[in-house]
């Protein structure tokens, strides 16, 4: 509580703590690796803040007095400016990746997409596609069903406009999902001349291929973004006694998959006929968190960006095992008979 009676949101208390995550991003003192997993831990935050706090404060909104929960104080205003938040720290986080990749074509490691390889890199995403990607695939023509499948959580879709650039009539939108539970996020491109190393994200080798998945349907213009949706994930458990608690758990955890859309992002350059349609079949409305991007979601891949790349990176500690705790012992009986300060210190990784 602050002076004059003041209360702080913990739910907008909790968008400034990970803007703090975001800060180690933004220091140029860090390692760039380092650097990319902060980008990585802060989106891996903003997702579980929208699946569980958002999700809560929109029970609140919806239910009402009649909510059997703890009701924050106006959660409309607390939901509107936790958007206006999102968004303006998105527009930093965009920032902050763009000043890490110009760091990273210093170091002469290029992230690219499918519009600058060279030919041999080309042929080697042509390859890679079909052997590894083209078999954990399926497109779907989301026009021609009358509803669209669960989006799932944690999952992000390549949204795509195919048609022909003679007949602007044929044109049709279709959804990929992007395989990461599966292949690799990350894919290192045949090396060029000059000693770089050259990076490509799986979705942009589908996107360089959507020629390969479309074509034979006579379509000739080929356009992908990136979308994701995250869902309402809180645990809702029934307090009847009379009620066994294992199967009220297996019961929410298997509708957490099933949860009302909390937050839609999507790559800000989408077609707007595009976005139009896929927030209207999804029953999307602007209360919803719609959140424009950058051209990359899903940033919490980045945690597992690859080391090898970076020669520079100090190899962990050994752990350090306090002596009177060595093993075979029982910990409690040693701190029965006298106590035990740990301290422990954070030792960077790197140089």
């Amino acid at each position: 509580m602050l002076k004059g009676k003041q209360t702080i949101v913990r739910d907008l208390s909790w968008l400034a703590f990970n803007a703090r995550v975001l800060q180690e991003a933004m220091d140029g003192t860090n390692h760039i690796h380092d650097r990319l997993r902060f980008l990585g831990i802060f989106s891996n935050n903003l997702d579980e803040f929208f699946r569980v706090r958002v999700a809560a404060l929109n029970k609140m909104v919806l239910l009402g007095k009649a909510a059997k929960m703890h009701l924050e104080a106006n959660p409309d205003k607390i939901l509107k400016k936790i958007q206006q938040t999102v968004i303006t720290q998105q527009a930093e986080f965009d920032a902050t990746y763009l000043d890490i990749i110009k760091e990273l074509e210093r170091r002469r490691i290029f992230i690219k997409n499918e519009k600058q390889l060279s030919k041999k890199q080309k042929e080697f995403v042509t390859h890679y596609f079909e052997e590894k990607v083209r078999t954990q695939i399926i497109p779907l023509m989301i026009e021609s069903i009358p509803h669209i499948p669960l989006l799932r959580d944690k999952s992000i879709y390549l949204a795509c406009v195919v048609g022909s650039k003679k007949d602007a009539m044929a044109q049709r939108y279709a959804l990929i999902e992007i395989p990461t539970k599966i292949l690799p996020r990350f894919v290192i491109l045949p090396s060029e001349e000059g000693g770089s190393v050259d990076i490509i994200l799986l979705e942009d080798i589908i996107r360089q291929n959507l020629p390969v998945l479309f074509a034979p349907f006579g379509y000739d213009r080929f356009l992908g973004y990136i979308i994701k949706v995250t869902r309402d994930a809180e645990l809702e458990i029934d307090n009847d006694v009379n009620t066994n608690l294992i199967d009220e758990l297996e019961k929410g955890l298997k509708n957490r998959k099933k949860g009302r859309a909390t937050r839609f992002v999507y790559d800000r350059q989408i077609d707007p006929t595009l976005l139009n349609y896929l927030t209207k079949r999804l029953g999307l409305t602007k209360k919803d968190n719609l959140i424009p991007g950058g051209r990359i979601h899903n940033f919490k891949d980045f945690i597992d960006f690859p080391s090898t790349i970076f020669g520079d990176l100090r190899p962990r500690p050994a752990p350090f095992v306090h002596p009177l705790l060595q093993q075979p012992c029982r910990i409690m009986d040693v701190i029965e008979k006298k106590d035990v300060m740990l301290h422990f210190r954070t030792i960077p990784l790197i140089r």
